[in-house]
C-alpha cells in the first residue's frame, strides 16, 4: 500500500522556474503538485476551485498583477492552515522577514 501524496501548489511568474521546481518536486514521489500558477491572483482562483486541496504552496514573491506579500496576505485570511514556503531570488532579509511576519512556513533563495 502507497502512502498518499503529499499535495503541492506552485506559483511563479516564470514558467521555466515553475516547471523545474514541479519536476523536482514530483522527483521525490512522495509529492504531487497539483495547481501551477502564474501569479498570485491565477493561484488565488485555482486554490478556490481545487478538490483535493494542496497542503503547501510555494510562492515567488516578485509576480506581477498580485505578488506574494498580498497573495500571502489573502491566503492567511481565507485558507490560515495552508503551509507557505516563499521563494524568491532575492537574498534581501526585509522580503524574508517580511514573508514570515505574513505567515510563511519558510524561505527559499
Amino acid at each position: 500500500m502507497t502512502e498518499p501524496a503529499i499535495l503541492i501548489a506552485i506559483a511563479d511568474d516564470h514558467a521555466v522556474v515553475r516547471d523545474s521546481i514541479s519536476n523536482m518536486v514530483s522527483g521525490f514521489g512522495k509529492f504531487r503538485v497539483i495547481i501551477k500558477a502564474g501569479n498570485g491572483k491565477e493561484l488565488i482562483e485555482q486554490l478556490k476551485k481545487a478538490n483535493p486541496f494542496p497542503e503547501i504552496c510555494i510562492l515567488d514573491i516578485q509576480m506581477p498583477e498580485m505578488n506574494g506579500y498580498e497573495t500571502m496576505e489573502y491566503i492567511r485570511k481565507h485558507w490560515p492552515d495552508l503551509k507557505v514556503l516563499a521563494l524568491s531570488m532575492l537574498e534581501d532579509e526585509f522580503a524574508i522577514i517580511r514573508m514570515l511576519k505574513l505567515g510563511a512556513s519558510g524561505y527559499l533563495s
